[in-house]
């Protein structure tokens, strides 16, 4: 048996400045009631910085919401590895997958730009028959003006 085996300790360990920021992004957009925008906006302005001591940008943000790692599963997709990692996990399974669901656009989020305007009342309420993707609907600006 090879020393990797007989590991028993974690094999990662949560960064105590980083961790409650990104557990509190997790929270928030897992509300549904937050936008991508707003949640970076939000930790950004808490202190959560990569570790080279930038801000996040946008891809940085989803790429941190979809990592499973937080989640305390270790992935490895070009070798079909989905392994439950010895380490603690930074948000549970079930805000993982809430949150999953909200960037992939299978659970409803209830913003207000995406539900509420009387202009697009069936907005994600129709999917795609094809794939199941949720339509929306927006206003456009043509040469003559303004149109839905």
């Amino acid at each position: 048996m090879s020393a990797a085996n007989t590991q028993t300790g974690a094999n990662l360990i949560a960064d105590a400045e980083r961790a409650p920021l990104i557990r509190k992004a997790f929270e928030l957009y897992g509300t549904g009631t937050e936008t991508k925008a707003n949640v970076l906006r939000v930790v950004t302005s808490l202190g959560l910085k990569t570790q080279r001591g930038c801000g996040l940008t946008p891809q940085t943000s989803e790429k941190m919401l979809r990592n499973p790692v937080y989640s305390g599963w270790i992935v490895i997709a070009g070798w079909g590895v989905r392994e439950r990692g010895s380490f603690a996990p930074l948000v549970s399974e079930e805000l993982f997958k809430r949150v999953q669901e909200i960037l992939d656009g299978k659970r409803l989020s209830v913003t207000a730009h995406q539900r509420n305007n009387p202009d697009f009342p069936l907005r994600v309420f129709v999917s795609c028959g094809a794939c199941g993707t949720p339509l929306t609907g927006s206003w456009s600006r043509g040469r003559k003006g303004r149109y839905p």
